[in-house]
C-alpha cells in the first residue's frame, strides 16, 4: 500500500523468505559458509541454530538458489513426522518412487541406499536439509544418524544439515543422542543483528525494493527499532512494515520514533521503551564475560604492573603531567616522562558518535561528509563504508588503512582512530589527543570492531555487496586479479581465480567478490588510499 508513496517497486518488508532480500551480515556470511561446507564435506551432520525469525530459512533458500549442479538436495520443511513418514518424505524429495511396501522401514532404507549408491557412481553428492529440526523426536534423530552409516569403502553417501531453534542444541547435548552429536562436523549459532547491522539491514531491503532517495527512517527511529526488536530480522520486518504504513497514512516523508513506538505496541504488544535496567539473556551473558575478563586482567596487572606501557604523544608535552588509565591494565604515560597524581578516564571524555568519527576519518580519503548519513554521502564521492566486528591484529595489518577501533573501559566505550603502525607500535588518535601502544597489547583492549572506507572501482556508483563479473566493480576486479595472479592457468574462470586469491590471503568469500576482497586488492594494486603502515616491519 505504501510502496508507491515511497517510490518502491516491491514490498520491502515481507516476512516471506525471499533470497533477494537476504542481508549478508558477518554472522549470516559465516552461517552460509557453514551450510556450504555441508555441501562439500564427506558425511555427517552440520548444525545451524538461531532464534525465531533470525533468518535461518532465508539462508536455506539462498543456499538452494545457488546449489552446484553436482549436488542433489532434499529439503524437509515440516519434520513433525514419525520415522516412516520422514523416510517417505526424503524419498519423495530425492524424486525416488516409494517401494511397494512403503510402510516398511527396511524397504524405505533399501530404496534410499540404492539411490545414494547410484548418485555416488554418477559423481553426485546428496545432501538432506531439515528445517525446524527441533521438532524431530529422539527416535527420528536416531534414524537419521543411521542413514549416515550408508557408505562405500571410502565415502559417506549422505550429508545432513539440521536447522532449528536453540533448543535443538540442548537436545543434542542429551545422553540419548551422544552418538549423533559426535557426528556433527560443523555447528553455528546465528545471533541477532547489532544496531549498526539493523540500520544496514533496513537500508538493504529498501534498496532491493527500489529505493533511490534518502532512507525513510530517522536515525533516532532506527535506534528505537533495534531496541524494540533486539535485532531479530522478522521483528524488524514487522515493525518497519507497520511503521511505514503509518507514515503513509499520515503523509510523513520519514518514520520517526513515535511511529516506531506505535508499531511496536500494535505488532509486538510492547510498551514504548524497554526499562533501562532490563537486559536480554545475550546481554547478560556478555556482561558476565566482560566482568570476568576485567577481573582477570586487573588481577594480572596488579601482579605485573610494569608489563604494559602505553606512551602518550601530547600536542603540548609540557602540560601533560598526569598518568591516565586508558583501560583496565593499560597505563598512559605522558611523553614528558613526568608522572604525578592518577587521573581518571580518557575514554569517558571522548565523543561517542560513530557518524562524527567516520566524518573525521573520511578526510583522510579527501571526503567531504555531513554530520549524518555519512556512508550514503561517501558513495556519491566514490567511497564505501566497511564494517566488521571480528578483525584481528593481523587483519588490521593486512588491510593497511586507518580505521576506527571500538575501545572499552569500565562500561564506557568509544570509537578511536587507528592512525599509524610503525614497527610494533600503533598510534591512536581522538581529536587532538594521540597515544601509542604496543600492537601485542591491543587484543587486551579491543574485541575486533572496526570501521573504515575503501575506494570504489571506476564506474561503480552503487554500494557493493557481492559484485558480479559484468558490474563495473567486477570488471575492474577481474583485471586486477589477472595482474596479481599472472601464473593462473589460461581461461581460468572468474570465480575460480577469485577463490584462489582469497584462499592465498586467508580471506573468506568462497569465490564471491565481497568488500573485504576489494579492500585487499586495492592495497595490492596501489589504489590511492591512506595507509596505516608507516613501513613494513
Amino acid at each position: 500500500m505504501y510502496s508507491e508513496y515511497f517510490g518502491l517497486r516491491l514490498a520491502p518488508f515481507s516476512i516471506a523468505p525471499d533470497p533477494r532480500f537476504l542481508y549478508m551480515s558477518l554472522r549470516h556470511r559465516e552461517a552460509l559458509a557453514h551450510l556450504r561446507y555441508g555441501l562439500q564435506a564427506g558425511g555427517g551432520f552440520v548444525l545451524l541454530t538461531g532464534d525465531i525469525g533470525s533468518g535461518k530459512t532465508t539462508l536455506c533458500r539462498s543456499l538452494l538458489a545457488h546449489t552446484l549442479p553436482q549436488v542433489q538436495l532434499a529439503y524437509v520443511l515440516n519434520p513433525r513426522l514419525d520415522t516412516i513418514e520422514l523416510l517417505q518424505t526424503v524419498c519423495e524429495e530425492f524424486r525416488q518412487p516409494l517401494p511397494t511396501d512403503s510402510r516398511s522401514l527396511k524397504s524405505l532404507v533399501s530404496t534410499l541406499n540404492a539411490f545414494l549408491l547410484q548418485a555416488h557412481a554418477d559423481g553426485q553428492r546428496c545432501v538432506l536439509i531439515i528445517d525446524e529440526a527441533q521438532n524431530l523426536s529422539v527416535e527420528v534423530l536416531e534414524q537419521l544418524r543411521l542413514l549416515t552409516n550408508l557408505e562405500t569403502n571410502e565415502h559417506k553417501l549422505l550429508q545432513i544439515i539440521l536447522i532449528g531453534q536453540p533448543e535443538l542444541r540442548n537436545m543434542l547435548d542429551g545422553p540419548e543422542l551422544e552418538q549423533l552429536a559426535q557426528r556433527v562436523i560443523a555447528r553455528y549459532h546465528l545471533e541477532a543483528l547489532d544496531p549498526a547491522d539493523t540500520r544496514l539491514y533496513v537500508q538493504h531491503r529498501l534498496t532491493v525494493a527500489g529505493l533511490t532517495g534518502p532512507l525513510p527512517f530517522t536515525e533516532q527511529a532506527l535506534h528505537r527499532l533495534h531496541r524494540h526488536t533486539d535485532g531479530v530480522p522478522r521483528r524488524i520486518n514487522l515493525l518497519c512494515d507497520r511503521a511505514m504504513l503509518g507514515a503513509f497514512g499520515r503523509r510523513q516523508p520519514q518514520v520517526d520514533t513515535a511511529l516506531v513506538d506505535l508499531a511496536a505496541r500494535e505488532v509486538l504488544g510492547r510498551a514504548t521503551q524497554k526499562p533501562r535496567f532490563a537486559i536480554s539473556r545475550k546481554q547478560g551473558s556478555a556482561l558476565a564475560l566482560v566482568l570476568v575478563t576485567v577481573f582477570l586482567v586487573a588481577a594480572w596487572w596488579l601482579v605485573n604492573p610494569q608489563s604494559i606501557h602505553v606512551t602518550a604523544v601530547s600536542p603540548e608535552p609540557a602540560a601533560a603531567t598526569d598518568t591516565t588509565r586508558l583501560l583496565t591494565g593499560a597505563t598512559i604515560t605522558p611523553s614528558s616522562g613526568s608522572v604525578s597524581r592518577p587521573s581518571e578516564p580518557a575514554l569517558a571524555e571522548l565523543p561517542d558518535d560513530l557518524d562524527n568519527a567516520l566524518r573525521i576519518l573520511g578526510t583522510r580519503w579527501g571526503l567531504q561528509l555531513p554530520a549524518k548519513g555519512v556512508c550514503e554521502a561517501a558513495l556519491t564521492q566514490g567511497a564505501q563504508c566497511f564494517r566488521t566486528e571480528r578483525l584481528t591484529v593481523d587483519g588490521l595489518r593486512q588491510l593497511d588503512r586507518p580505521g576506527l577501533l571500538y575501545l572499552r573501559e569500565k562500561g564506557v566505550a568509544r570509537w578511536i582512530q587507528a592512525d599509524a603502525i610503525e614497527g610494533g607500535l600503533l598510534t591512536l588518535r581522538a581529536g587532538d589527543q594521540r597515544w601509542t601502544l604496543p600492537l601485542d597489547a591491543l587484543p587486551q583492549l579491543w574485541q575486533g570492531e572496526y570501521n573504515t572506507f575503501w575506494r570504489l572501482p571506476p564506474g561503480q556508483t552503487t554500494r557493493v555487496y557481492v559484485a558480479a563479473p559484468r558490474d563495473p566493480a567486477g570488471r575492474w576486479l577481474s583485471k586486477q586479479l589477472e595482474a596479481l595472479q599472472p601464473a593462473s592457468p589460461p581461461n581460468t574462470d572468474w570465480s575460480t581465480r577469485l577463490r584462489a586469491f582469497q584462499q592465498r590471503y586467508g580471506l573468506h568469500g568462497d569465490g564471491k567478490a565481497i568488500p573485504s576482497t576489494f579492500l585487499l586488492v586495492n592495497r595490492l594494486s596501489n589504489v590511492d588510499e591512506p595507509r596505516l603502515l608507516m613501513h613494513n616491519p
